[in-house]
């Protein structure tokens, strides 16, 4: 499989923060809910910023 490039990455790293800051502005009923969701693209985001640096 191929490497993302840097521009790819930079794109997913945008598209996680939205993802992440959309659900942090959920109404507070449901955003319990979507907890274990925003922490697994919380995860994503710090390996995708882990693979910058290499």
């Amino acid at each position: 499989m191929e490497k993302l490039t840097e521009k790819e990455k930079d794109i997913l790293l945008n598209l996680l923060l939205q993802e992440q800051n959309h659900i942090h502005n959920q109404n507070g009923n449901i955003k319990y809910l979507l907890q274990d969701y925003r922490n697994d693209l919380h995860k994503i985001y710090l390996k995708i910023v882990d693979t910058l640096e290499d």
